[in-house]
């Protein structure tokens, strides 16, 4: 899963239900793991991916877009 991070108001709920625990405020993450995965969370929204035409940009929230079949890194 990927968080938007200018859509992120750091409320702490997708770990609290994220079932992996994997959902972490890069801010938490020691600096070498916030380096491999900051690019990759903001490459999923900048980046063109497989079948997409366009970055995905801000999406305006999960609920509205559903499951995606793409991964960046």
């Amino acid at each position: 899963m990927y968080i938007h991070p200018g859509e992120c108001i750091d409320c702490g709920l997708c770990a609290e239900v994220c079932p992996n625990g994997a959902a972490v405020a890069l801010r938490l993450l020691d600096p070498a793991a916030a380096a491999v995965h900051g690019p990759a969370n903001d490459a999923f929204f900048t980046r063109v991916l497989p079948g997409r035409q366009a970055p995905l940009g801000s999406p305006g929230g999960a609920s509205r877009l559903g499951p995606l079949d793409v991964d960046p890194s």
